[in-house]
């Protein structure tokens, strides 16, 4: 079963270039970032922590975004008390949507230069990595 209410009906059709999987429906992600973080079960920690922020709104938005998604396991790591030391109103910084970052992109190991991304909000980031 997928997504509660998808059934693999066949299995590892091979084909000279990959395998195919027949399922009995179309599988369609849920609309947004906070949707689909929010049905995955192991985001419960950063939905949480995007909806006290007030930036739900923006990432249920017009993108495209970027989100670097750390787990609830990657969020219980943490210090006790820095999540909610995290959220407290003083802590949030700005929220400007549309605020840029200047960045290394490498992808496939080849450097693919520098580029921009949008952010929900402001946060310090470094230019360029030493």
């Amino acid at each position: 079963m997928i997504n509660g209410d998808t059934e693999i009906v066949a299995t590892d059709i091979e084909t000279f270039n990959g395998v195919i999987h027949v399922i009995d429906s179309v599988i369609l992600p849920p609309e947004d970032i906070v949707d689909i973080a929010s049905a995955a079960g192991s985001f419960n920690t950063l939905v949480a922590a995007v909806k006290a922020a007030g930036l739900a709104d923006a990432l249920m938005g017009e993108g495209p975004f970027t989100v670097f998604a750390p787990t609830d396991e990657a969020f219980a790591k943490l210090p006790a008390g820095t999540i909610d030391s995290l959220l407290r109103e003083e802590n949030r910084g700005g929220q400007e949507s549309g605020d840029k970052v200047r960045g290394e992109a490498k992808t496939g190991g080849e450097e693919e230069g520098f580029g921009e991304a949008r952010l929900a909000r402001r946060f310090s980031l470094s230019e360029r990595p030493p």
